[in-house]
């Protein structure tokens, strides 16, 4: 059996790499929460009725592609989350999304 031996100062180095990567994550919340148009976006969902990209897009008066970006990085993030699917037209599945926190 091979056994693996880290130093301390390994150790050292993948709790910091961790900690660098909390606050990397966190700047990057600061930076998307930020945006006015992804703002508006999670104020739409927070009535509680589950919207689709072309929902928003219609309310916000912007093209699918950039509500599609928004979102997409709004999922990444956590701030909102998919809720379900449906049948859309022309046998398209459409998401329906919600805030991730309630």
């Amino acid at each position: 059996m091979t056994y693996i031996s880290l130093s301390l100062a390994e150790l050292k180095k993948s709790e910091t790499e961790t900690e660098d990567d909390m606050k990397l994550k966190e700047e990057k919340n600061k930076k998307v929460c930020r945006h006015p148009v992804r703002n508006r976006i999670v104020e739409i969902l927070r009535d509680g009725k589950p919207r689709t990209q072309q929902e928003l897009g219609s309310i916000l008066s912007m093209s699918n592609a950039a509500v599609h970006y928004h979102v997409k990085i709004l999922l990444e993030v956590g701030i909102i989350k998919l809720h379900s699917t449906r049948p859309g037209p022309k046998g398209i599945t459409e998401e329906l999304y919600t805030p991730a926190m309630e």
